[in-house]
């Protein structure tokens, strides 16, 4: 059997392969807790789509039956990847709990794809017998795996939008905007394909009727990749701009903000909640602090909670409370993170600082 090759597909297949570099390269080079994983997460879900079309126009599919078994399709990821990408933009990340939550719908498709198909492969007599909801379901496997992905995409969206309408930070959302407006756009080009696809073909499809939808899909899933990898490119360079006397002016007003408001005595506090308090992004407090003090934001704020903890076990009125109930009160959220940042900073742990201190006072 001969291959199937024409210029549409080879397009697609050059778009597919662009979104997938681009991907698995900003996965690459990202950091394992910052967002851009959850972008290329997008990006590389968006290329394996095109590249489950390309192996059936190609004639791979027909050439080799058992590829119809790689899971290829999971665009139930799609929405809370992107979501998840906006959020880390916005100094929202997601906690861990959080973020497998949106994610398991990933995995329960994925687990049911795999059932589907040893049902129908394997078992095909069997599923063409059944008249209920499991014989419906595996006979429109694609077209209600499709659908559900759409209204997920279309929540996600949503959402995302909403967080940036509120977003009250400084500095231009353009770039987050057009990978909003490219979100939106591959939605928006998606849903009649799928109607369309459902209702007369039940994804029983000739990818050379949807050429052109899959032509889109490839160029907004190219430009998806480009401008995050084009943001990251930025976020990089605006690390390495040189400190003005707005920045020297803004880092006064935070702390000021931080010592008149005690905002370090809260266990909960990170760079996400100071920049909503104080109506900056994340980045901004972050650049701040590195630049300016030479130091990450959490050793920024461990020095106001141990210098806390000192004068608090130097007072007498604290004498009958232990270093731990101490500890908490200066922000602290554990024996080993007490133990461990005092004696990296004062280089005595808590309990010696505090017999040194009481020595002395006599």
């Amino acid at each position: 059997m001969e291959l199937h090759i024409n210029l549409y597909n080879i397009l697609i297949c050059f778009g597919m392969l662009q979104s997938f570099i681009f991907g698995i390269t900003l996965y690459v080079k990202s950091r394992l807790h910052n967002g851009y994983k959850h972008l290329a997460i997008t990006v590389i879900i968006l290329a394996l789509y095109l590249g489950w079309v390309l192996k059936y126009d190609f004639g791979f599919q027909a050439m080799e039956p058992r590829l119809q078994h790689l899971p290829m399709v999971l665009i139930w990821g799609i929405g809370p990847s992107f979501y998840a990408y906006i959020r880390y933009q916005l100094g929202r990340p997601f906690k861990k709990k959080e973020l497998f939550l949106h994610y398991l719908p990933v995995l329960i498709e994925l687990i049911i794809f795999l059932l589907v198909h040893y049902l129908v492969y394997f078992h095909v007599e069997w599923v063409n017998r059944q008249e209920n909801i499991l014989g419906f379901f595996c006979k429109h496997h694609f077209g209600i795996d499709h659908i559900i992905g759409l209204i997920s995409m279309f929540v996600y969206l949503a959402w995302s939008w909403i967080l940036v309408k509120s977003f009250p930070g400084k500095g231009s959302l353009l770039p987050i905007k057009l990978l909003l407006f490219a979100f939106g756009l591959i939605w928006l080009v998606w849903l009649p394909y799928t109607i369309y696809d459902t209702l007369y073909f039940n994804f029983g499809f000739p990818p050379s009727k949807f050429y052109l939808f899959y032509l889109i899909l490839a160029i907004l899933s190219y430009m998806l990749g480009f401008i995050g990898f084009r943001v990251k490119k930025m976020q990089q360079q605006n690390s390495d701009k040189t400190w003005t006397r707005e920045d020297a002016r803004d880092l006064d007003r935070l702390i000021n903000y931080l010592e008149k408001e005690e905002c370090y005595l809260d266990s909960n506090l990170n760079v996400q909640v100071l920049g909503e308090k104080l109506g900056w992004h994340s980045n901004r407090i972050s650049f701040l602090v590195n630049k300016g003090l030479q130091c990450g934001f959490r050793d920024f704020i461990n020095k106001y909670r141990v210098e806390a903890l000192k004068e608090k076990l130097t007072s007498a009125d604290n004498s009958m409370f232990t270093i731990l109930s101490l500890g908490y009160d200066c922000g602290f959220n554990s024996k080993a993170s007490i133990n461990r940042i005092f004696k990296t900073q004062v280089g005595l742990s808590p309990h010696e600082f505090r017999k040194n201190s009481t020595q002395n006072a006599f």
